[in-house]
């Protein structure tokens, strides 16, 4: 299935600068608290479950698939690029411009391991089948 990972119709006026992951995914809860561990500046971050009623509907199609960053102005990405942008908000802009000079080979990766999610490490995830 070929997710988008850019919304440029799609804003949110309710939040800004947050981090949406799936509330229900083990792998998705332990990425967060390593971000959190790892920002040098905070990154709000909430289970995306919070919000689904705010989401435009071709987000929400995707609201289980990939995480979604609602950047300063209510844009969304997701996937790679939510990652890359939240890279960049908690202190690594580095490591965000290496991951956005690779965008294919980071999408490919994301997706890669977006897949598989579930089989990954001790983290159980509740995830519908297809997910």
């Amino acid at each position: 299935m070929n997710v988008p990972e850019t919304f440029p119709d799609c804003r949110v006026s309710t939040v800004r600068n947050v981090l949406l992951w799936d509330g229900e995914c083990g792998f998705c809860a332990s990425s967060v608290e390593w971000l959190h561990r790892h920002s040098q500046r905070p990154v709000a971050a909430q289970p995306v479950q919070s919000l689904l009623s705010e989401l435009p509907e071709t987000v929400r199609a995707t609201a289980r698939q990939q995480v979604l960053w609602i950047g300063a102005g209510g844009e969304i990405l997701g996937g790679s690029r939510a990652v890359t942008a939240v890279l960049r908000a908690s202190g690594h802009p580095a490591e965000a411009a290496i991951l956005q000079a690779f965008q294919p080979l980071t999408r490919w990766a994301y997706r890669l391991i977006a897949r598989h999610r579930a089989r990954l490490g001790a983290a159980a995830c509740n995830l519908p089948p297809g997910a």
